[in-house]
């Protein structure tokens, strides 16, 4: 039986027809390039775009696939590409590392200075703290502490008088700076809101500074300021003054990669600031950094690599007078602390053993140091070995220029207490902490030529 198309049905035929050329055209069209990428976005309004190279992703992807890179895509999670760091680590100083110097022992020379047995000032049951000898030669700015609270104070080496100008919590270590114009004292204080610095000429003190990053402060050799940094300036380095007035000295970019650059926060960096000017330096352990306080160009100060025995490290470093030499107690190849001098004009670190004796463990552990005001000589308190259990210490005069030394007072042993050593601006006095096993002691050394 021949059924005949009525009117009614071509219509639908038609548009079947039409429907199956459409759908045979799309699928025989050649596919698109696959450098050329088209997106669009979701947003009403917005045109379709096409971008004629693949995204940095895509590109690093292929890369790899051509290369045979595996590529790190867990669960099918797209690359993404974090960005290095914009910040480089400062670069490493124009200094040789450390290199040992022997060291002869000799009798006393003609050209030393004498000496007389150390003879005690004051004692107390809590031991002191001495910061530094004021401008007068004759008082030392002290501080006393029982592990929760402290007192500042001067103490008259003549009269063993005592003035207190200060209170504070007991931060062990923490310089107090003394402003001879002011006639008072500069310090940091713990409170419930972080470490402030505050001053005092022997009334109420005042905070004029908050927002520490750290507790160690520097004084600037030409003025009446300290040197501090603070947490909302990473980076940064300014001077305060006794009414509060801030101003930058310096300003270093962050590394965010390696963290390196000091003082970035509270990591405990210390400061010091050579006499003359030139130099400011900020060190914690295996790092230390140089800083030009003209140009405020920082770098690295290597410190030595010793394999197994780790990096070299510094635990306390001061200037000489001259602002030329910068003496470290030293941790190098053994974990003693030894004596290493930094000659900034030479370049040049060398390290000192100081004791002759070679059963000494560890050798040579220096425990403090001061220097001469010419600049000569150090003083330096080194471990002679060891009295029913209990490492004892020796005073050694060192001459840096000839490579010898001297020990004074050969019947003496001292206990090992921390820094304390100071040698007064004169040149007249040596003052000390020479604390018994039960007592905090001051002793005054009397120099003469």
């Amino acid at each position: 039986m021949i059924r005949s198309l009525t009117f009614f049905t071509k219509p639908y035929v038609f548009i079947w027809l039409l429907l199956t050329i459409l759908v045979f055209t799309a699928c025989s069209s050649p596919a698109l390039e696959p450098s050329v990428e088209s997106s669009t976005d979701s947003a009403i309004g917005d045109s379709q775009t096409q971008q004629s190279y693949p995204a940095p992703e895509q590109q690093l992807v292929e890369e790899r696939l051509q290369s045979g890179y595996p590529v790190p895509i867990p669960n099918g999670t797209p690359v993404r590409i974090t960005p290095f760091p914009t910040s480089v680590p400062p670069p490493i100083c124009d200094i040789k590392p450390p290199v040992e110097v022997a060291m002869s022992y000799v009798e006393a020379k003609s050209d030393f200075p004498v000496f007389s047995e150390p003879r005690i000032i004051v004692t107390n049951d809590v031991g002191f703290s001495i910061a530094e000898w004021l401008p007068d030669n004759q008082r030392l700015l002290v501080s006393q502490g029982d592990g929760a609270f402290g007192t500042i104070s001067t103490l008259d080496v003549t009269t063993g008088e005592m003035i207190e100008y200060a209170k504070r919590r007991d931060l062990s270590g923490s310089p107090l700076i003394w402003l001879d114009n002011a006639q008072g004292v500069m310090f940091v204080d713990a409170t419930t809101e972080g470490w402030e610095l505050r001053f005092s000429d022997g009334k109420e003190p005042i905070t004029v500074a908050n927002e520490l990053a750290s507790t160690s402060l520097a004084k600037d050799p030409s003025s009446e300021r300290v040197v501090t940094a603070f947490s909302l300036e990473p980076g940064a380095l300014m001077t305060v003054d006794t009414i509060g007035r801030t101003d930058r000295v310096m300003s270093t970019e962050l590394n965010e990669e390696t963290k390196r650059v000091p003082l970035s926060s509270g990591d405990g960096y210390h400061l010091t600031w050579s006499p003359n000017g030139n130099w400011l330096v900020q060190y914690l352990r295996d790092d230390l950094f140089l800083i030009d306080a003209q140009t405020q160009k920082i770098c690295s100060v290597e410190l030595g690599d010793y394999g197994e025995a780790g990096i070299g490290q510094v635990g306390y470093a001061k200037w000489s007078p001259n602002g030329q030499y910068l003496a470290m107690t030293y941790a190098g190849p053994t974990p003693a602390s030894q004596l290493a001098i930094l000659d900034v004009s030479s370049g040049k670190i060398s390290t000192i053993q100081i004791t002759p004796e070679e059963n000494i463990w560890p050798p040579s552990s220096l425990n403090d140091f001061t220097w001469s005001p010419d600049g000569k000589f150090l003083i330096a308190k080194v471990n002679i070995g060891k009295q029913d259990g209990i490492s004892q210490f020796g005073l050694f005069l060192v001459d840096i220029h000839n490579n010898n030394s001297f020990r004074l007072f050969p019947n003496y042993a001292f206990l090992g207490v921390g820094q304390s050593l100071t040698w007064s601006p004169n040149g007249s006095r040596i003052a000390f902490r020479c604390p018994t096993i039960k007592e905090g002691n001051v002793c005054i050394i009397d120099v003469s030529q």
